[in-house]
C-alpha cells in the first residue's frame, strides 16, 4: 500500500509539472544602451534589435532631437521613434535631462501598445 501511494504521488507530481509548464508564458526582454547612436546608425540598431525577437527593449543613452559633434549622421533624430518604425515595436520615452538643441535619456520598446 505505501509503494502505491509513492507511485501515485510522484504520478501526481510530473502530471501537475507538465500542465504547469504549458500554461507558462514566456516574455523576452532586452537591455541596450546606444551610446547616444555612436557606433551604427538606428537602421544598423534597429536590425540587431529585432534579430533577437525581443518582447520589452530597455534603452540608454538615447538621444531626442540633438546635435552632438561625434554624431553627426544621427544630428536631431528621435531615435525612440525612429527605432520604434524600423523594428515595427511601440516606442515610450523618458528625458533624464536637456542636452544642446534636444533631450538625453532612457526608452522602451515593446511588441504590445502602452495603456495610459
Amino acid at each position: 500500500m505505501y509503494s502505491m501511494k509513492k507511485y501515485l504521488l510522484l504520478f501526481l507530481c510530473l502530471t501537475l509539472g507538465v500542465a504547469y509548464a504549458q500554461d507558462t508564458l514566456r516574455v523576452r526582454v532586452m537591455t541596450y544602451n546606444l551610446r547616444f547612436g555612436e557606433l551604427a546608425s538606428l537602421e544598423e540598431l534597429a536590425h540587431h534589435i529585432k534579430s533577437f525577437k525581443p518582447d520589452f527593449v530597455a534603452l540608454q543613452e538615447v538621444d531626442s532631437k540633438t546635435d552632438r559633434k561625434r554624431t553627426p549622421h544621427q544630428k536631431g533624430k528621435d531615435f525612440i521613434s525612429e527605432l520604434a518604425y524600423h523594428t515595427g515595436m511601440f516606442g515610450l520615452y523618458g528625458k533624464t535631462i536637456d542636452y544642446s538643441t534636444g533631450y538625453y535619456g532612457i526608452g522602451m520598446l515593446s511588441k504590445y501598445p502602452y495603456i495610459s
